[in-house]
């Protein structure tokens, strides 16, 4: 939160922007930026103002937008076989086996990972892809046990089970050097996971050697 005079700025993710305001006062004292600000739609995109929108109203500002890709190593897709083509994450079954080709242990310890889900984190995106939602249109609503929700789940934790389990993935994953030069990618500690477009520049500077291929 930043006061600076009689404005209050405060920093709220864009998922958040239904709950405040639906507790009434908060979006009664908050300046509504789309009277304020005229032509936002102009200057942001339509899909970042329309998570700061609530009831037609805009009350937020988007600050930056993600695009989610795909990392590959390479050198490791070789290793096994196959190639950057093979990845399909819309082919769950096929990316259920590709995860357990790539994923190694060694005298029964995990070195390497195949295919990180990255859940919880993207677990709604692994949602939509199955078609569902985990929220109701007006954002009030959970839709966790929905039958779309409950496949993604399964379908993401069953990618732990080639590593040992959830509980053996995580304190794996722990370990790594994540914005380091000898991150999991390089140190050949993962194979293929998605992750927000920022980790290509991360990548570029720490390792730029690094067999990489990308997919958005």
């Amino acid at each position: 939160m930043v006061i600076c005079g009689d404005v209050m700025i405060t920093y709220i993710e864009v998922g958040m922007s239904y709950t405040r305001c639906s507790k009434k006062r908060w979006c009664d004292e908050t300046t509504n930026l789309g009277r304020t600000f005229t032509g936002v739609n102009f200057v942001y995109a339509e899909v970042a103002v329309s998570q700061v929108t609530v009831n037609g109203e805009v009350y937020g500002i988007p600050e930056f937008f993600n695009t989610i890709v795909v990392m590959m190593n390479t050198a490791t897709l070789e290793e096994v076989g196959l190639t950057v083509d093979d990845v399909d994450t819309s082919n769950w079954e096929t990316l259920t086996q590709i995860n357990e080709q790539l994923t190694k242990l060694e005298d029964g310890n995990l070195s390497r990972i195949g295919f990180d889900p990255k859940i919880p984190e993207f677990f709604p995106l692994w949602v939509v892809a199955n078609g569902g939602e985990i929220l109701s249109d007006d954002g009030r609503t959970a839709q966790l046990n929905t039958p779309e929700a409950i496949e993604a789940l399964e379908f993401t934790v069953g990618l732990h089970e080639a590593a040992g389990g959830r509980q053996n993935f995580s304190a794996f994953r722990d370990t790594w050097d994540f914005f380091g030069a000898n991150n999991q990618m390089a140190a050949d500690q993962l194979a293929v996971f998605p992750i927000e477009q920022w980790y290509v520049n991360v990548m570029a500077e720490v390792s730029p050697d690094a067999p990489l291929a990308i997919k958005a």
